[in-house]
């Protein structure tokens, strides 16, 4: 889930670190907005960041609040200064829902996006690999420290 004050959709960059991070065998993730409060300002995305961890580290669900903005800067200072974090403001609370869900595709070994890197697709298993990995890959192979080359459709190869 991701808690987004300022927008929903992901940059290619963040496509590619969510993939790499998860590491899922499976094809494709699905990434779910939840349902937030939208900031009036662009330079609070700090702070509606700091409410989002504070309400999940209390076993609470962001969405189901609509934070109090004005109140969320001196909170955080209070809080620092205090040095104990606190539920922070808000105005009232809301219905809980799914705004977005995002799906994103991954590909190889390495289980990353095809953001406009050269591909290759494996007759047999059909699946799409970059050309860099194949050629580390092959290459690692030649200096002995991978134990094959052969592209495998079961994601646990070593190389």
């Amino acid at each position: 889930m991701v808690y987004d004050s300022l927008n929903f959709s992901l940059s290619k960059e963040t496509k590619a670190l969510l993939a790499k991070l998860l590491k899922t065998p499976k094809k494709r993730l699905m990434v779910r907005f939840g349902n937030t409060n939208k900031q009036a300002e662009f330079d609070d995305c700090g702070l509606f960041a700091a409410a989002y961890c504070t309400t999940l580290a209390y076993s609470q669900n962001p969405s189901s609040y609509v934070y109090d903005q004005s109140a969320l800067r001196k909170h955080l200072i209070n809080c620092l200064e205090a040095q104990h974090i606190e539920p922070f403001p808000i105005i009232r609370e809301r219905r809980i829902g799914i705004a977005n869900l995002i799906q994103i595709d991954v590909f190889c070994y390495c289980r990353n996006t095809n953001e406009g890197t050269p591909m290759v697709c494996c007759d047999g298993c059909r699946e799409w690999f970059h050309l860099s990995c194949i050629n580390s890959k092959v290459e690692r192979e030649k200096n002995g420290t991978a134990k094959t080359a052969t592209i495998k459709n079961d994601f646990n190869t070593d190389y």
